[in-house]
């Protein structure tokens, strides 16, 4: 993730997929914060750089969704 952000910066959209499978693996250890913090990062990266309706935001929604 650390070569992602160097490479596209913080912000951009791959990176936003290196955070929800990250949100994904900490999920699935266990850690729900994490989890959460993670899908919630990549969730407003998504929203504003591919709008709400964009496959790959509706998927970290649906993941945000789960730790419910």
């Amino acid at each position: 993730m650390a070569i992602g952000e160097a490479t596209y910066g913080p912000d951009h959209p791959q990176v936003a997929i290196y955070v929800n499978n990250l949100g994904s693996v900490l999920q699935a250890l266990g850690d729900m914060e994490g989890a959460k913090k993670m899908y919630e990062r990549a969730l407003s990266i998504f929203t504003e750089y591919l709008g709400e309706d964009h496959p790959n935001t509706v998927t970290v929604q649906n993941n945000l969704d789960s730790l419910s």
